[in-house]
């Protein structure tokens, strides 16, 4: 994975709640289902 590489943070934003799970299990630290929550909400936008 890019944690590998030094990334300190992954994340995901996907609708579809099986890949967003899957994303979890493999070690992503943040996922965010689109369709129910805004990303602005999650990170800071420049």
């Amino acid at each position: 994975m890019v944690k590998a590489y030094g990334v300190e943070q992954v994340f995901i934003v996907d609708i579809n709640d099986f890949r967003l799970s899957e994303a979890k299990e493999l070690g992503v630290d943040l996922v965010i289902n689109s369709k129910l929550e805004k990303i602005e909400d999650y990170i800071e936008v420049k």
